[in-house]
């Protein structure tokens, strides 16, 4: 049961991150879920954000992260307690070639998105892997 709620939102994210705007070549959307709503889409961008400032790796990696835009969306719906019940899902679209399409690529989160995802108490993240699939952090 759990593995087909993963694969929905997956899916869900990867569409969303097939029409994202490519940072550094990478099309990555989350989306912070709990029980069976996204509470927050976050896309990566060059766009920046303090939150992006403060778990960035180095002063040069300045551009919003997909799961850092999530968390700053969905805490306009929810609070910071409730993102304790969240899921985050995140995934990556790379381009095969013109006949095939996208494909998904790895998404697992960078250190700092991380700290972040671990400061804001979210407890579960879901990320695809190259080619399909998925794999949990719990």
């Amino acid at each position: 049961m759990q593995e087909k709620k993963d694969q929905k939102f997956i899916d869900l994210v990867s569409k969303v991150a097939q029409d994202v705007m490519p940072v550094s070549n990478a099309r990555i959307a989350s989306a912070v879920v709990i029980g069976n709503s996204v509470v927050g889409l976050g896309r990566n961008s060059y766009k920046t954000h303090p939150l992006q400032a403060k778990y960035g790796t180095t002063e040069h990696n300045i551009h919003i992260h997909a799961e850092i835009d999530a968390i700053k969306n969905s805490l306009k719906r929810v609070s910071v307690d409730e993102l304790s019940k969240a899921t985050l899902y995140i995934s990556r679209m790379k381009k095969r070639d013109r006949k095939r399409g996208f494909i998904s690529g790895l998404s697992a989160p960078c250190a700092g998105c991380m700290g972040a995802i671990t400061d804001f108490g979210i407890k579960r993240v879901v990320y695809s892997l190259d080619d399909r699939g998925f794999q949990t952090i719990e």
